[in-house]
């Protein structure tokens, strides 16, 4: 780290950003108004303005006058977490990708669903029915797993500032306090995704979508309808309020008094709760949103006929303004011949369909990490002379994990999680069996295969 950037955030949404050198692992950061609530985050950056430290208060704070205080920040490098099923997946990204430390896994034990930081010091590790801690400084686990004994984990967020997890089971919402163990419980109706609102000040709210719709794969029917509600997180007695019961929505977002929804079968992204402004986000087969500071994001997807479908990357500010959409590449995956001893007979696989199936965005909205599904049907292909068949039928899904340029589009890297082909054997084909291209280096898995649940990431959006 050379460079050290620091923000300061007002109530009324004014941010300053004061960049420093830094000496002698001192700098400043300049002059903040007393009795003012301001939110600080702090971003190390190196030589080449990659970012390789973030840390941020997730509560504001109000200098006073004449009297010296201080506060702490917990850095921490900008990691990326996989959720596997089975044991957590890292990706340091301030490391090169052939590095071997750029990808890793964490031992947290058993069975892993979800990883949700909970603040810059430690992260809630899920598993089917527990809750662990991990700290962020070390990876390793810290004090007693916290067994829910309430149904299965779906889905689970952090209350900012709070060191509460809220976690969406097959039952309702547990409401985890990680230092005590307490759980407290609100039975519901098949929670699929959840998403934290409100203040400490005006009290926590958590948004519930059930009835999930995904973007549709393969020519799927995209319909349904998904009902999304309000759930007090203060201990009250007042029951649950309908948000929305009619749209289809595949993911929902909140930031303070808004929740925002994305509907994958009319691609559109808007405000769903009575509230202004009414920001919206246009994204052909919306399937995953998040929020970082005080930007929209959400993925969507294009097909081709000829190129192979590609993911959409569309944000906005909360207040409606600075829209801006980009286009990733177009995804391809190579099969080969298994009779081939030279590797040298191949057919590249175009995308039908390729949907981003949980998204993070990185602290400083730089990069995103995705979990991305691609899906190909290729038809079987004949000898125009003979009408023998030549080549089998194909159908393929790989799942990818992909760090993606904000501002460009471009990937930074893709991870091929699983590659599965299915080439419907036995079969009459000249050519008969095929295989995914066997991949090395940084584009393999560490450990092997997997097959990627979520994502998310340090101090980052989701």
């Amino acid at each position: 780290m050379t460079t050290v950037a620091v923000s300061v955030l007002k109530a009324d949404g004014s941010e300053n950003i004061t960049t420093t050198p830094l000496e002698d692992n001192h700098f400043s950061a300049g002059e903040v108004d007393k009795g003012e609530p301001i939110s600080l985050s702090v971003a190390l950056l190196n030589n080449g303005n990659q970012l390789v430290g973030f840390g941020r208060l997730e509560q504001p704070i109000i200098p006073q006058g004449n009297t010296e205080s201080s506060v702490e920040i917990p850095v921490r490098k900008p990691i990326v977490y996989i959720a596997t099923g089975g044991m957590p997946h890292t990706i340091d990204t301030t490391l090169d990708a052939l590095d071997p430390k750029y990808q890793g896994t964490l031992d947290a034990g058993g069975t892993t669903n979800l990883v949700v930081p909970i603040d810059g010091t430690e992260l809630a590790v899920l598993g089917d029915t527990s809750l662990a801690r991990v700290t962020t400084a070390e990876h390793k686990p810290v004090g007693q797993p916290v067994s829910m004994n309430f149904g299965t984990v779906v889905d689970a967020a952090s209350v900012p500032g709070q060191r509460q997890v809220v976690v969406a089971t097959t039952m309702g919402l547990a409401i985890v306090d990680v230092d005590s163990g307490n759980v407290t419980t609100k039975p519901l109706a098949a929670p699929n995704r959840i998403a934290i609102g409100g203040s400490a000040d005006a009290g926590f709210t958590a948004y519930v979508l059930s009835g999930r719709v995904p973007a549709p794969i393969l020519g799927q029917p995209c319909q349904g309808t998904s009902t999304v509600i309000a759930v007090a997180l203060d201990g009250g007695t007042e029951l649950p309020t309908t948000i929305t019961s009619n749209a289809p929505l595949s993911d929902i977002a909140a930031a303070g008094d808004a929740v925002y929804g994305a509907n994958p079968c009319s691609g559109e992204v808007k405000r769903l709760d009575a509230g202004e402004p009414k920001v919206s986000l246009t994204a052909t087969g919306a399937s995953a949103l998040a929020i970082e500071r005080n930007r929209l994001w959400a993925t969507g997807s294009l097909t081709s006929s000829t190129e192979g479908a590609r993911i959409v990357l569309a944000s906005v500010d909360l207040d409606g303004s600075n829209a801006q959409t980009v286009k990733l590449p177009p995804k391809t995956e190579v099969m080969t011949f298994d009779g081939d001893t030279k590797g040298e007979l191949s057919i590249n696989m175009h995308a039908d369909t390729l949907v981003a199936e949980d998204l993070a965005v990185l602290p400083g909205a730089q990069t995103v990490a995705m979990i991305t599904r691609m899906d190909s049907h290729r038809a079987a292909r004949f000898d125009s002379g003979t009408g023998a068949e030549v080549i089998p039928t194909m159908d393929a899904v790989i799942d990818d994990i992909v760090l993606a340029d904000t501002a460009t589009g471009s990937i930074i890297q893709r991870i091929r999680a699983s590659c599965t082909l299915d080439d419907h054997q036995p079969n009459n084909a000249e050519f008969d069996a095929w295989s995914c291209i066997v991949i090395t280096g940084a584009e393999a898995p560490a450990g092997g295969e997997m097959i990627p649940v979520s994502v998310g990431a340090l101090y980052g959006g989701r």
